[in-house]
């Protein structure tokens, strides 16, 4: 499936505004946004189990960066997209989503901790390749960039491109997960900005590997 020109132009200019958002943020505003979540005690509400918790409502605006979402909008793709394409957007979303993990990766080469997880580590620390080899397999508190922003977007973008008409829809999911990470004091704002930016351009490269597939998937839908 072609790539339209204003859907390409558009996923460029919002991974390089992304980007830049993401460094203003870690630069001015991590930090008094992170204070300003737990002051307000949004953080512990959303955690919270039970009826006077929100975990709940948490767990719902975060389902578009989990795994298990990637099912249910390849599974839509498949019915919602026109004919010919309906296994190549299923394809391209499920290549979307595993290539997501590639934060996973960075996550533990930049080693920054999560807001307040960390007793004495700050905003501004990063422990590189944190507790080493092992460090890679148990990455509690390791936060940059979001994968719940990463995943959440990647699948937004792949669902977009499959189905331009409505499939914007997916990026408003994919920013309701990003609130929630943030208001959550799971991630730091600048750690959604990246992982948005990062999703996108998961998005493209599965495109761009899917794509000569989609011949194929044609001639025998």
């Amino acid at each position: 499936m072609p790539l339209h020109p204003f859907q390409r132009a558009a996923l460029l200019w919002s991974i390089a505004i992304l980007s830049v958002a993401a460094l203003i943020n870690f630069i001015w505003f991590d930090a008094s946004v992170a204070q300003a979540v737990r002051d307000s005690g949004s953080d512990a509400w959303l955690k919270a189990k039970g009826a006077g918790g929100g975990r709940f409502w948490s767990d719902v605006m975060k389902f578009p960066g989990v795994y298990a979402s990637a099912l249910l909008m390849a599974l839509t793709a498949g019915v919602i997209a026109a004919r010919p394409w309906r296994r190549w957007g299923a394809l391209l979303i499920a290549a979307a989503s595993l290539f997501s993990g590639v934060n996973v990766v960075l996550k533990w080469v930049v080693g920054r901790m999560r807001p307040f997880s960390v007793e004495g580590v700050g905003w501004h620390d990063f422990h590189p390749f944190h507790n080493g080899i092992a460090g890679f397999f148990d990455q509690t508190n390791l936060s940059f960039p979001s994968g719940h922003a990463t995943h959440s977007f990647a699948l937004a973008a792949a669902l977009w491109i499959v189905w331009p008409r409505f499939g914007w829809l997916g990026f408003v999911a994919a920013l309701l997960t990003c609130f929630e990470r943030v208001a959550s004091n799971s991630h730091y704002l600048s750690e959604v900005c990246m992982g948005a930016a990062l999703g996108l351009i998961v998005a493209m490269f599965a495109r761009k590997l899917v794509a000569p597939l989609a011949g194929q998937l044609r001639d025998i839908a």
